[in-house]
């Protein structure tokens, strides 16, 4: 579980579209249908170049990469710097990882009290120091303690916190799903004020998810 920071590049493909969903297939192992409110941030866009020298002023040995190697979603017309998406933070970020090893869970895994305890220490703990990386002060001031779940027949992990910047909190959950040799992370952030926004959005996008291989 430590490496679970560590992301790999990925890469999509865009297999249909409904009136307000758009669906994809990552790396030929998972899919997954997103709404349309939402855009994938394009990797050229002028936007994403701005971030990305951001994410390299703080973190210049580059000991996270953070956001090159994810497929991030952000409120449509944020990269053409539309004001009404700029001005809503929310992202969702989707990481693929896939090792050679079987050093995973199976995608029906189970874990007891005390495994599950183990992993919300340890998240927690990653999570705290994580935030003090960052170039602005962000505390968190209220941790929700693992959960597990079932989706499409689909164990995961579920955790979420609420954290402070200068007095404006944000929303933060993460799913991890596990199929052997593979790991999937997706996280959800948003500010307080649009979390019943995006709330039911998020919900609908994990349920469409799944492995094309159960292993």
């Amino acid at each position: 579980m430590k490496n679970i920071l560590t992301p790999l590049i990925l890469t999509f493909f865009l297999i249909s579209c409904t009136s307000n969903l758009q669906k994809y297939e990552i790396q030929n192992a998972i899919e997954i249908s997103v709404s349309t409110e939402l855009e994938l941030r394009g990797e050229g866009s002028a936007y994403n170049v701005i971030m990305d020298d951001i994410r390299d002023d703080y973190n210049p040995k580059h000991i996270i990469d953070i956001g090159k190697s994810k497929l991030i979603f952000q409120p449509k017309g944020t990269d053409a710097f539309k004001e009404s998406a700029m001005d809503d933070v929310t992202r969702i970020l989707i990481t693929h990882f896939e090792i050679e090893s079987n050093t995973f869970p199976k995608w029906n895994f189970q874990l007891n009290k005390q495994e599950l305890n183990e992993a919300n220490e340890y998240f927690e703990k990653e999570t705290t120091k994580e935030l003090k990386t960052l170039p602005f002060e962000n505390d968190i001031i209220e941790w929700s303690p693992f959960k597990m779940g079932n989706v499409n027949g689909l164990s995961y992990i579920k955790g979420s916190y609420i954290s402070s910047t200068e007095g404006d909190k944000s929303y933060n959950e993460m799913y991890q799903f596990f199929n052997k040799n593979e790991k999937v992370i997706i996280a959800f952030s948003t500010s307080i004020s649009n979390k019943k926004k995006w709330d039911g959005i998020f919900n609908e996008m994990i349920k469409t998810f799944k492995f094309k291989l159960r292993k």
